[in-house]
């Protein structure tokens, strides 16, 4: 069994420590050509890059396709690029599409609301190099950095559902009363979901507080489209990446500037991913069929968490009773989509009028 041990100083970066000791294990190799330094290669090789990309930037390249180089393709994507300088300069938000064919590139990149145009310029342009530097030749990519996304693709994705590769950033401290924080969790980013996904003015973008045992909590919530999310409730912070969105929240404050990203792990969370998806089918159906067909379906799906149930009532029931004297009423859809068609799991008991359902 080798042994080994690097160590980089402490002023340099994680990227720049993975690209050292990468560059120093290939240095051994071509010194010392033998079999056991060969072995030692391989066994550390993939630490530096886990180490690298420990910080941002986070990145999605999908090889099911590469583009040639040189190609129209590629003219295309650096045409937008290249111009991404006086568009980020302007609007914290951009979608694309140039070409013809399946040469056609359609591209758009996100930053986070809080920050400033120049902040925004400056984190795009970062992207685009790191973009073309981590994902050299695939046809799909998207690169998430601190306070920006920027996607590209050779199919139009614009309001298309797609919640493949969402990437979960767990704090790896834990809280230790995980039932009263999931409680406090869900009022609030059910709050923030809701306030970005229907808040156009807004950006689709909201941040929130909460007052959770004796710290603050502070979350953030932006998308290109709408969602609604269910988060890793055990951990005291947390960010989702999304091609359509950025979640976040932590127990410090961070949406007036930039927070230090050495204090998050990466966590790849299944709850969270089917959340991810059935918020997104929200959002998506909000997207084809308008707010206020919408604003029926997704207060009945909000409020499937029982612990809720008077949070919602309360948040969406009264502005819906505060408009008109009738009863609000759902269309039948909506309701089946809510109770999973009437499932006797989510019965809640059985009333004068019929079985009543959460």
């Amino acid at each position: 069994m080798p042994y080994g041990l690097y160590m980089c100083l402490d002023y340099v970066t994680s990227e720049s420590c993975g690209e050292c000791i990468t560059e120093a294990l290939r240095d051994i190799l071509k010194l010392c050509p033998t079999v056991f330094q060969l072995h030692m290669l391989f066994v550390f090789l993939a630490l530096p890059w886990d180490l690298a990309y420990a910080d941002p930037p986070y990145y999605n390249c999908s090889y099911s396709g590469n583009y040639i180089v040189p190609s129209p393709f590629q003219n295309n994507l650096n045409n937008i690029l290249h111009s991404l300088s006086s568009n980020a300069s302007i609007s914290k938000f951009y979608n694309t599409s140039t070409g013809n064919g399946t040469d056609r590139v359609y591209f758009l990149y996100m930053c986070l609301d809080y920050v400033t145009n120049e902040s925004c310029h400056d984190c795009i342009t970062t992207a685009s190099h790191d973009m073309l530097k981590l994902c050299p030749k695939p046809t799909e990519a998207v690169v998430w950095e601190e306070i920006c996304l920027l996607r590209y693709s050779n199919k139009s994705f614009f309001g298309i559902l797609d919640v493949t590769g969402n990437m979960l950033l767990d704090n790896e401290k834990f809280n230790s009363q995980p039932e009263e924080f999931k409680s406090i969790m869900n009022v609030t980013l059910n709050t923030l979901a809701y306030r970005a996904a229907f808040n156009l003015s807004a950006n689709m973008y909201a941040t929130g507080e909460a007052a959770v045992q004796d710290k603050t909590l502070y979350a953030l919530v932006q998308c290109t489209r709408d969602l609604y999310l269910r988060i890793y409730y055990y951990s005291v912070g947390a960010r989702l990446l999304s091609r359509s969105c950025f979640l976040r929240y932590e127990l410090y404050f961070f949406y007036g500037g930039t927070s230090n990203p050495s204090q998050l792990g990466v966590i790849i969370n299944n709850e969270l991913q089917m959340m991810a998806f059935k918020c997104s089918y929200w959002s998506s159906y909000h997207y084809r069929y308008g707010k206020k067909e919408i604003l029926e379906q997704g207060t009945v799906q909000i409020i499937s968490d029982t612990s809720l149930l008077d949070f919602h009532h309360q948040h969406f029931l009264r502005r819906y009773e505060s408009k008109s004297q009738e009863f609000p009423h759902f269309n039948l859809a909506s309701i089946q989509v809510a109770t999973n068609n009437f499932c006797d799991l989510n019965k809640l008991g059985q009333g004068g009028f019929g079985p009543v359902y959460k």
